[in-house]
C-alpha cells in the first residue's frame, strides 16, 4: 500500500518532491521504533500529559483491595513508577488514555484516546516481568445529558472491569456529577468465535455461490453454442450469396439471401435461443434463475421506463436517497464530537429543513405499495369469478409478498450476525453489540416486530416491512372485496382508516405529550406510537383508493381537458401547485420552532400537525401520480421515469436493508470521533448510497432476482 501511494505520488512530477520526501520520511519512521524520538523528559510532557492517568490511578492503589486485584495494583504501580521515573515504555498507557479534548460546549463527549497505540505492543518486556496492555472504553452516565460521556483507559491486562468500575463510581461519587459508569474491555482487536450464526452464513454464502458459478457456467456454455451456430448461419449465408453473384439461383433466393445476410427473423436472437435451448430442461431452467448474468441484464433494462406509473420509479429512488440522508444526518451526529455546535448551526439554515422533513420520506413507500397493490391486482380479480377462486388469488398473492420480502430479510440479518461482528474493529465498534444482541434474540419476529419486542427489534428499520406485509395480506383484500361488491362500501373503508389513523396519532400526541414529528424522539413510547400499525395505514388507503381511481374510467372529465390544452395546462399547473404547496409545508412547517425564529408550538398544534401530516403529504403524492398517469405532466412525469431511477428503483429494497448496517461499520470503525460539517456530511451521504447500492446490487443478483424468477416458473 505504501509502495503504490510512493508510485502515484510520483506520478505528478517534480511538484511534489517535497511531498513524496515527507511520505519517504514517514515511511522510514514508521519501520523504527519512533516512540524514541518522543522522549518524556521533553517539555512537551512536562507532567500535565500524564497527570490525569496518575492521578485517577494513585487514588486506587492508596485504596483497600481485594486479594484478586493484587496483580492490577501491582502492574498499575509499576507503570505510575516508570512515569516517575521518565521510562519510555510507561508513557503508551498514559498517552493512550483519553485526555479532555476542546470543544466541550460543541458536544465533545468521546475522548476515545489512541486504539492503536494502547494495542500495540501486545506487551512490554522489563527487566524481570512483563506487562501486557488492554484498552477499556467507559461509558459515563450524565444526568444533564441522555448521551453518555465516552472516555478510554489504557490499562494492565490483569485489571478486570469490575475493578475499574467499582473504583471509578467511587472516585465520581466524589465529585458533583454522581455518574454511574459501565466498562468493556478489549485485549485486542477482537474477532468473533465461529459460533452457529458464523457458520451458518458461511453456508448460505458457500449454497449461493455454487449456485451463482454453476448458473454462469451453463450461460457461458448456452452463449457459445448461439455464437457457433450462428457463425455456422453466416457462413452458409455467405456461400449464398456468392451463388447469387454467380448468377446460379434465381431472383426469388437472391432475395432470401439478402435477407438472412441481414438478419431475418428466422434467425433467432441470443434471448429467443436461450429461452428455446432451456424450454424443455426443467432442471437447467431453475439453475438459470441464479444466472448473475441474466439478472444483471434485467436490472439494467429500460422495459418499464414507458409503463403508465413510471413515475414511481423516481418516487422510490428519490425517497430512497432521502431515508439514506436522512439516517447519515443521524449517525454522524452519534459519532461527532462536535454535535451540539453542528446542529444549531443547522437548524438555522432552510436547506437543512429538508433533511430535518425526512419524517414522511417512509410514507410515499407505504401510499405506492397501496397504489401498485390495487393497479396489479384488481384487473385480475376482476376476471375471477366464485369466492374459491379469489381466495387462492389472495393465498398465492400472500405467498408472493413472504417470498418477495423474506429471504433477502433472513439473510441480511444472516450476514449481520454471522459476518459483522468481525468485519472490522474500533474504540466505538462495541456501540453494534446492542444491535447484534437484539438480533440474536428477536430475530423470529419479523412480520410482527411492529406488535412483539418493539422496543428491543432486530434491524430497527425493519418495522417498515412488517406494517406493508400487514397492510399487503389484510387491508388491500378487505378493500378490493368491498370496491368490487360496492365501491361506496370500499370509500368508506378508506376514509375510515384515514380517520383513525388521524385520531389514533392525535390521542397519542396529547397523551405523551410529544413535541412535532422526530422531536418527541425522547418522549417515552415514542417507539412504539411510531411502528403500531394503525399510525401508519393512513398513507396506505390513500394509495388503495389512487389506485382505484386510476383503474376508473373518467371519460368525462379526461374528454373535457382533452379537449382544450388550455384545459389541460391549468389543470396541471393548479395540480403541481397545490401538491408543491402542500410538500413544502409539510417539510418547512417546523423551521420556526427549529430556529427559535417563532413561539414554541403547542401540545395541540403539535397533535394536529403529526396527525395530519402523513395524510396531507398522501394525498399531495397522489395528486402528482394522478397528473403524470394521465398525460398532464410532460417534463416532470420525464424526469420521475428517467432512465437511472428505474436501474436504481430495482434494488432500493436491499439498499433500505443494508444502509443502516454500512453507517454503523463506517461510523464504529473510526479511530477518532467525527468533525463534521456539511462537506463531510455530503461526502458521508455519498459514501453510503453507494457502497449500499453496490451491496444490494449484489443482494439483487444472488437472492432477490432469482427467487422472484423461482416464483415466475410456477
Amino acid at each position: 500500500m505504501i509502495l503504490c501511494a510512493l508510485i502515484l505520488l510520483l506520478a505528478h512530477g517534480c511538484s511534489s518532491d517535497r511531498l513524496l520526501q515527507k511520505a519517504i520520511e514517514l515511511y522510514f519512521l514508521a519501520k523504527t521504533d519512533y516512540t524514541e524520538s518522543f522522549r518524556i523528559d521533553s517539555p512537551f510532557f512536562d507532567g500535565h500529559h500524564t497527570s490525569t492517568f496518575s492521578k485517577m490511578f494513585e487514588g486506587i492503589i492508596l485504596e483497600n483491595f481485594n486479594h484478586k486485584d493484587f496483580d492490577c495494583i501491582t502492574d498499575v504501580s509499576r507503570i505510575l513508577k516508570g512515569l516517575k521515573n521518565k521510562e519510555t515504555w510507561s508513557l503508551t498507557f498514559a498517552d493512550s488514555s483519553s485526555k479532555v479534548p476542546s470543544g466541550l460546549m460543541g458536544g465533545a463527549i468521546k475522548w476515545l484516546g489512541s486504539f492503536n497505540e494502547c494495542l500495540y505492543p501486545k506487551f512490554y518486556m522489563l527487566s524481570n516481568y512483563s506487562i501486557q496492555s488492554k484498552y477499556c472504553m467507559v461509558n459515563a452516565d450524565l444526568h444533564s445529558s441522555p448521551i453518555p460521556l465516552q472516555f478510554a483507559l489504557c490499562v494492565p491486562m490483569n485489571c478486570s472491569e469490575e475493578f475499574i468500575q467499582i473504583h471509578l463510581n467511587r472516585a465520581l461519587n466524589h465529585t458533583s456529577t454522581k455518574s454511574r459508569t459501565t466498562v468493556h474491555c478489549r485485549r485486542e482487536k477482537e474477532r468473533a468465535t465461529a459460533d452457529v450464526w458464523k457458520i451458518l452464513a458461511l453456508l448460505c454464502c458457500s449454497v449461493l455461490g455454487t449456485l451463482l458459478v454453476a448458473s454462469t457456467i451453463i450461460e457461458i456454455y448456452i452463449y457459445f453454442i448461439w455464437q457457433s451456430q450462428l457463425c455456422q448461419n453466416n457462413f452458409n449465408d455467405e456461400s449464398q450469396m456468392i451463388e447469387v453473384f454467380e448468377g446460379e439461383i434465381s431472383s426469388q433466393t437472391e432475395g432470401e439471401a439478402l435477407r438472412l445476410l441481414e438478419g431475418d427473423a428466422s434467425e433467432q436472437t441470443y434471448q429467443k435461443y436461450r429461452s428455446g435451448w432451456i424450454r424443455a430442461r426443467t432442471f437447467t431452467t431453475l439453475l438459470l434463475c441464479f444466472s448473475p448474468i441474466e439478472n444483471a441484464r434485467k436490472i439494467f433494462s429500460s422495459q418499464n421506463q414507458s409503463h403508465r406509473l413510471a413515475c414511481l420509479h423516481g418516487f422510490r429512488s428519490l425517497t430512497m436517497a432521502w431515508i439514506v440522508l436522512g439516517h447519515t444526518f443521524a449517525w454522524s451526529l452519534l459519532y461527532s464530537n462536535n454535535a451540539l455546535f453542528f446542529l444549531r448551526e443547522q437548524s438555522q439554515d432552510w436547506r437543512s429543513q429538508i433533511i430535518f422533513g425526512a419524517a414522511v420520506a417512509v410514507d410515499t413507500f407505504f401510499f405506492m405499495s397501496g397504489l401498485l397493490t390495487v393497479y396489479r391486482s384488481m384487473p385480475q380479480l376482476s376476471e375471477m369469478q366464485g369466492f374459491g377462486k379469489k381466495t387462492r388469488f389472495w393465498i398465492w398473492f400472500a405467498f408472493q409478498r413472504f417470498i418477495r420480502i423474506t429471504p433477502l430479510w433472513l439473510f441480511v440479518i444472516i450476514i449481520f450476525l454471522g459476518f459483522i461482528p468481525s468485519a472490522n474493529d474500533g474504540p466505538l465498534y462495541d456501540t453494534l453489540d446492542m444491535e447484534l444482541g437484539a438480533c440474536r434474540r428477536n430475530w423470529w419476529a419479523i412480520f410482527v416486530n411492529n406488535f412483539v419486542h418493539e422496543d428491543d427489534m432486530c434491524l430497527p428499520w425493519t418495522w417498515y416491512l412488517s406494517n406493508e406485509m400487514q397492510f399487503s395480506v389484510i387491508l388491500a383484500p378487505i378493500f378490493l372485496t368491498l370496491v368490487q361488491w360496492r365501491p361506496w362500501l370500499g370509500h368508506l373503508f378508506v376514509v375510515s382508516l384515514v380517520a383513525s389513523g388521524i385520531g389514533s396519532v392525535a390521542y397519542s400526541t396529547l397523551l405523551y405529550k410529544m413535541p412535532p414529528s422526530f422531536l418527541g424522539a425522547l418522549t417515552p413510547g415514542f417507539f412504539v406510537f411510531y411502528v403500531r400499525p394503525y399510525n401508519r395505514w393512513g398513507p396506505y388507503a390513500i394509495g388503495l383508493f389512487t389506485g382505484w381511481l386510476l383503474l376508473t374510467p373518467c371519460v368525462k372529465v379526461k374528454t373535457w381537458v382533452q379537449k382544450d390544452w388550455k384545459r389541460g395546462l391549468l389543470v396541471s399547473t393548479l395540480g403541481f401547485s397545490l401538491a408543491l404547496l402542500i410538500m413544502l409545508t409539510a417539510i418547512y412547517y417546523l423551521y420556526g420552532e427549529l430556529s427559535g425564529s417563532a413561539s414554541p408550538i403547542t401540545v395541540q398544534q403539535s397533535a394536529a400537525y403529526n396527525a395530519l401530516i402523513r395524510v396531507v403529504w398522501s394525498i399531495a403524492l397522489a395528486i402528482i401520480v394522478m397528473l403524470c398517469a394521465n398525460g398532464l405532466a410532460g417534463p416532470i412525469n420525464a424526469f420521475l421515469s428517467w432512465d437511472l431511477f428505474v436501474k436504481f428503483g430495482r434494488i432500493t429494497f436491499g439498499v433500505y436493508l443494508v444502509h443502516p448496517i454500512v453507517l454503523l461499520v463506517l461510523f464504529g470503525s473510526a479511530l477518532q470521533p467525527a468533525i463534521i460539517e456539511n462537506l463531510s456530511m455530503i461526502v458521508n451521504f455519498i459514501g453510503c448510497l453507494v457502497l449500499s447500492a453496490s451491496v444490494s446490487f449484489a443482494l439483487s443478483l444472488a437472492i432477490e432476482s432469482p427467487l422472484l424468477a423461482f416464483a415466475r416458473c410456477f
